[in-house]
């Protein structure tokens, strides 16, 4: 599911970026995982079955379009952060500086337990971005 998007600075590109489940052990809903813990509702089969992802989608299909689930993206998959194996710190949103270029994006800490109670009161890490750095496929 994406979580935050923006437009790319200087390109056509509108990015969305969140995360994933499922894509190799399949989803269930209120099902036992592979470690044992039951979900309270869907989630993928294989606990570490968890990615970051990434949509990019043409603003000139984006505007051509006539409904909102029309726009298909031109470039999507997992996202590699620099640390840690994809989806184990899974993005939880983002904001972006244009002036600067640098898109800051908010993590889950994996550094406490996985279902804490004190969840809501762990420190996120954020992670900057050089957006001046993209490969040129960035639809310019």
């Amino acid at each position: 599911r994406g979580v935050y998007g923006f437009f790319v600075p200087g390109t056509r590109t509108f990015a969305v970026i969140g995360s994933t489940d499922g894509l190799t052990t399949g989803i269930g809903y209120k099902i036992v995982q592979d470690d044992g813990y039951e979900c309270g509702g869907p989630c993928a089969f294989g606990v570490d079955d968890r990615y970051n992802y990434y949509w990019l989608y043409d603003v000139d299909d984006i505007l051509a379009s006539e409904d909102v689930y029309d726009p298909q993206p031109y470039q999507y998959g997992i996202w590699e952060i620099p640390f840690g194996e994809s989806g184990t710190y899974r993005i939880l949103g983002g904001t972006i500086d244009e002036e600067h270029g640098v898109l800051y994006v908010a993590l889950e800490n994996q550094d406490y337990p996985r279902y804490a109670d004190d969840a809501k009161n762990r420190p996120l890490p954020i992670v900057a971005f050089d957006l001046r750095d993209l490969s040129p496929a960035a639809h310019s």
